[in-house]
C-alpha cells in the first residue's frame, strides 16, 4: 500500500511540473492583432492592406512609403512566417511624422505549454532612416 501511495504522489507531482491545465491562456488571433492596430489610430487613415503569408508586399510598402512622404496617416499589416505560432507586424503612422512598428506572436514561448499571445508596439521615430530600415525588414 505504501508503494501505491508513493507512486501516486510521485505521478501527481510529475504531472504538476508539466504545467497547470487549469490556468487559462489568453489567445489573441491575427484578427485581434489587426483590430488592435487599427483601433490605435485616431481619425481617418489610408489602409495599405494586409499582406498575407506568401503574398508580395510591394503594394503595401509602396502605399506606406507614399503615405509617409505625404504625411498621411496609414496602416500596413504583414502576416509573417513563425516557427511554431502565428506572427505578424504592422507599420502605423497616425497624424504626424512618427512611424510605429507593431508586433504580434500568438504563442511567444513556443510549443507546449502555451502562454499568452503578445501584441505590442516597439515605439516610434520621426526619422526617414528609421522608416527605411523597417521597410527593408518587411
Amino acid at each position: 500500500m505504501k508503494n501505491f501511495r508513493f507512486t501516486y504522489l510521485l505521478a501527481t507531482l510529475l504531472l504538476l511540473g508539466c504545467g497547470n491545465d487549469s490556468e487559462e491562456v489568453e489567445y489573441k488571433s491575427f484578427e485581434d492583432f489587426k483590430n488592435e492596430v487599427v483601433a490605435s489610430i485616431d481619425g481617418t487613415y489610408v489602409n495599405c492592406g494586409v499582406v498575407r503569408l506568401g503574398e508580395s508586399n510591394l503594394d503595401a510598402n509602396t502605399c506606406a512609403a507614399e503615405s509617409f512622404q505625404n504625411q498621411t496617416s496609414f496602416v500596413a499589416i504583414y502576416e509573417l512566417q513563425g516557427i511554431d505560432s502565428n506572427v505578424g507586424s504592422a507599420l502605423v503612422m497616425d497624424g504626424g511624422p512618427e512611424v510605429e512598428k507593431w508586433h504580434y506572436d500568438s504563442n511567444p514561448c513556443g510549443g507546449v505549454p502555451a502562454c499568452d499571445s503578445k501584441i505590442y508596439c516597439t515605439g516610434q521615430s520621426k526619422s526617414d532612416t528609421f522608416f527605411s530600415y523597417f521597410m527593408d525588414k518587411m
